[in-house]
């Protein structure tokens, strides 16, 4: 049984429901995270996880929304540690390794930090009542840059990074497909509609594909191009032959992010994201289970486009 846990599912824009986009993937005994955007590490928390026990982060791309709570996470996940846990793995492309050796390493932004909890006696003894031992070891982080192909494999799951369009040349942007004997679940990153995308998501029992608008907006403002919108995220889908159901998620495929519209509630107007507005403005996904809240969101995109399939 594999499940996933939508942490963050916005944009760059907060609003008072959602900021960024990070998933986290339990499978195999093992959590995995896909991308580290706002408050990634609150909503950890906050979800029933612990930073400890994530051992493998998968960047998509490096935009802010994607990875700003890198550093917090990294941190915490470091100061909460006994020295038992396993090495954090981090893949990512350019520039993942600049960036961690930027935060934690020997002369890294956050360099002030981890020496002051390594060598002062209070942080010490802090370190030892928690389970720790002296002395107390640097952070210490696997990262690597990689590029499209198979990225990790285990004995029971293996990631495979497929190139995902979307602002290149000033980012790369790479999707993920987690292949286990739970499910092949796809999280597409921010991309327009392209074949890479696609052929990565052949057959997967669930895609998690970014959405930035109604198509119909997006066409008429100009930001369509190197992002997907609602009818651009379906025909993917469609494509990509994600099927009806699968025995482990209700749903087939799910729009995650995306960009602020206008939902009423009663005399109230607020600025909320697309999944607001589509919603009941009273059943926020953050209380509805990952499978729950996709085979409702879904059901309002297909009726919403009619699209027969979707």
């Amino acid at each position: 049984m594999a499940r996933i846990h939508i942490l963050g599912a916005g944009t760059p824009t907060p609003t008072p429901t959602r900021f960024g986009t990070s998933y986290v993937i339990e499978v195999a005994r093992e959590q995995i995270m896909v991308d580290c955007g706002p408050a990634t590490t609150h909503k950890l928390v906050k979800a029933g996880l612990w930073p400890t026990n994530i051992d493998y982060l998968f960047f998509t791309h490096h935009h802010f929304d994607h990875d700003v709570d890198y550093p917090c996470f990294l941190l915490c996940r470091w100061d909460q540690s006994t020295g038992k846990e396993n090495r954090l793995q981090v893949y990512g492309p350019n520039p993942t390794e600049r960036m961690t050796e930027g935060i934690v390493g020997e002369n890294g932004l956050f360099a002030h930090d981890w020496k002051a909890r390594v060598n002062h006696p209070v942080s010490q003894r802090v370190h030892v009542n928690r389970g720790g031992t002296l002395p107390r070891r640097p952070p210490d982080v696997y990262a690597k840059d990689i590029g499209p192909g198979k990225v990790y494999s285990s004995a029971d799951w293996e990631v495979t990074a497929a190139l995902a369009e979307h602002v290149q040349p000033y980012l790369d942007s790479l999707a993920y497909r987690l292949d286990s004997p739970g499910g092949s679940m796809v999280f597409t990153g921010d991309t327009e509609p392209c074949q890479s995308v696609v052929d990565l998501a052949r057959d997967a029992d669930i895609m998690l594909c970014m959405c930035w608008d109604d198509q119909e907006v997006m066409e008429e403002n100009g930001e369509a191009p190197r992002q997907c919108g609602t009818t651009g995220a379906a025909r993917m889908a469609q494509e990509a032959g994600i099927p009806g159901s699968r025995s482990w998620c209700w749903c087939t495929w799910a729009l995650t992010c995306r960009d602020t519209g206008r939902w009423r509630r009663g005399s109230e107007t607020s600025r909320g994201s697309m999944m607001d507005r589509w919603c009941s403005p009273t059943s926020y996904w953050p209380s509805m289970s990952s499978s729950q809240w996709c085979s409702f969101f879904v059901k309002r995109i297909a009726r919403h486009m009619r699209l027969s399939g979707a």
